[in-house]
């Protein structure tokens, strides 16, 4: 399965997160650049950076969950048939999905040239509840080939994990733009 692009909810709720509880791996980075004569990046690239990747792995984790959750249920085995073509079906009878926990990680690294000079990481625990509606699945020969989200309402926490403590940093339940999956070379 291809990913495609980032929830901007999740976008929106990650900047927010972040700028409400900063993150120290981020102070440090910023206090790196700072004393850095030569940098061309600005202490808020970092911020922003962080905040594109942390909100991709996010989406991609509740993605690939919620399609694995989706294909354990009957209502989705009872769609399989034996085709040779492509069809699609909704399922309107999901019930909400309590995704397993995943765990994104980012990686704040300092280089001059090739040797690596500093190097440290945040990594956050995603816990999920989601409730999706008129989800739209294209099967062909019992497998997968399109994967399209009606509407998703995600009741998530974020999690920031130190050492064997985990912090609880944010918290939302909105209704979510998600972007389909489709299979591999297809568009």
């Amino acid at each position: 399965m291809e990913w495609m692009e980032t929830s901007p909810e999740i976008a929106e709720e990650v900047d927010v997160m972040l700028r409400k509880h900063g993150i120290s791996a981020i102070r440090q980075a910023g206090q790196f650049l700072r004393k850095s004569p030569s940098s061309t990046l600005k202490e808020g690239d970092i911020g922003r950076e962080v905040t594109r990747r942390l909100s991709k792995y996010i989406t991609h984790g509740l993605v690939q969950l919620s399609i694995e959750r989706v294909k354990e249920t009957g209502e989705y085995r009872q769609s399989l048939r034996d085709s040779s073509e492509p069809y699609t079906v909704v399922l309107h009878k999901l019930l909400p999905l309590n995704l397993p926990e995943y765990a994104p990680r980012i990686s704040f690294v300092l280089k001059a040239g090739a040797t690596e000079i500093w190097r440290t990481e945040s990594t956050f625990a995603v816990r999920s509840l989601v409730s999706l509606t008129d989800t739209r699945i294209t099967l062909q020969e019992h497998k997968l080939k399109e994967f399209r989200f009606g509407s998703l309402n995600a009741a998530m926490s974020i999690y920031l994990k130190k050492e064997q403590v985990e912090e609880a940093i944010h918290s939302f339940n909105r209704d979510l733009t998600v972007p389909g999956m489709m299979a591999a070379g297809k568009k």
